[in-house]
């Protein structure tokens, strides 16, 4: 005999500043038991008597998960001292997608009036997976 197990319960997801997705986890509840013809069923009259389980393993999105420290280097028309760089922490699909993502950060953080920036200004001068710590900041 087929049987089948209904768990209900809830899915918890975790999201950043900027509204992209970290993780995932589901929150088992109550169960239901029925069989291939999706009438009910006691769960005691099953061969482990209803102790039956098999983890609950969430496929998680790893591309969307994925942290990328990127830095930029400020436009020539925007520079103080030749060298002016933007820094920041994204979680994006791809390095891509993070370059994009950060630099329109810069646009935002640097947005004064209706002045108008373009995004593409920023030169990419790096690109790291995860999240590096910075150690010296005034060299």
């Amino acid at each position: 005999m087929l049987y089948r197990k209904i768990t209900h319960g809830f899915v918890v997801q975790q999201f950043n500043d900027a509204g992209e997705f970290l993780n995932q986890e589901f929150v088992a509840g109550d169960c239901e038991w029925e069989n291939e013809n999706g009438d009910g069923i006691n769960p005691m009259d099953m061969p482990l008597g209803g102790d039956e389980y098999h983890p609950f393993g969430m496929v998680q999105n790893l591309d969307a998960c994925r942290k990328f420290a990127v830095v930029l280097l400020y436009p020539d028309y925007m520079q103080q001292s030749g060298h002016d760089t933007y820094i920041e922490t994204v979680v994006a699909a791809s390095a891509d997608k993070a370059i994009e993502a950060v630099q329109q950060l810069a646009v935002t953080a640097n947005a004064v009036g209706a002045s108008s920036i373009d995004p593409d200004d920023f030169a990419v001068l790096a690109v790291f997976a995860g999240n590096p710590e910075l150690l010296l900041s005034n060299i």
